[in-house]
């Protein structure tokens, strides 16, 4: 897997990226997230599995032991994403969790510490994304959140290198998506916003900025548009496409 590319995790059926209310997990359709060496899966019981390297705790059982077969994490969960050596999950209750590598504070609970098994960071979570060392929220209320590795200036600011908790980035947001050092998201207005760029890259103005493009017609909850449109924007493949 080409690990710069799209990341809005979704499936070929109902995207559980997505906090899908009572929906029941039977109908929820299996995904598969990937960090640089370790896998996450999804099952339609809302069960989550881990396998691969697990020297950051990445695979949250609890230990630093790589495993070649799938470990059982938890429970409940209805999406999941995965950065370089992190992970994240979004339970039905709409409940944030992280665990793994912690250096630049992309787990999001407030400290640079690892951890080996997930730790609750939000509540009433709608849409996650993992770049490779941050990661992006969506909640119910259309606030947008982000941390960790801010080098290229994908949390929206340049003010720090790094930030272990979540950090506000505006209101009124319907969809997000993430690159490696990007994070995007689609405003109600039809904008799609772009924050960061890809190392060795300058933004129009020749700083690390951010990004606007209005998309006029990319209609509410077209999430196949968006990710066309973020596409272009990130010139990167999508890590998972949805269906036409």
């Amino acid at each position: 897997m080409k690990f710069d590319s799209l990341q809005h995790l979704s499936t070929p059926a109902t995207p559980p990226h997505r906090l899908m209310g009572d929906t029941p997990s039977a109908q929820v359709a299996s995904m598969m997230a990937h960090g640089l060496w370790h896998q996450l899966q999804l099952r339609r019981d809302g069960t989550l599995w881990a396998s691969g390297d697990n020297r950051y705790g990445q695979l949250g059982d609890g230990s630093r032991q790589d495993q070649r077969r799938p470990v059982l994490v938890g429970r409940n969960f209805c999406a999941i994403a995965a950065g370089r050596f992190h992970s994240l999950g979004l339970k039905r209750d709409g409940s944030l969790w992280a665990w793994g590598y912690n250096g630049d504070g992309q787990l999001g609970d407030g400290s640079l510490v690892d951890q080996a098994r997930p730790v609750q960071i939000a509540r009433g979570c709608m849409a996650i994304a993992a770049g490779a060392l941050h990661s992006l929220l969506l909640k119910h209320d259309g606030t947008l959140w982000a941390w960790g590795h801010n080098g290229q200036g994908q949390l929206g600011h340049t003010v720090d290198a790094k930030q272990a908790l979540p950090t506000p980035m505006g209101h009124g947001y319907r969809e997000i998506a993430t690159t490696d050092y990007q994070s995007m998201a689609l405003h109600h207005s039809g904008q799609l916003i772009r924050w960061g760029v890809t190392p060795g890259e300058e933004s129009e103005d020749g700083s690390l900025g951010t990004t606007r493009v209005q998309y006029d017609d990319i209609s509410l909850g077209d999430e196949t548009c968006f990710l066309q449109a973020a596409q272009l924007m990130a010139q990167a493949e999508p890590a998972y496409q949805l269906p036409r």
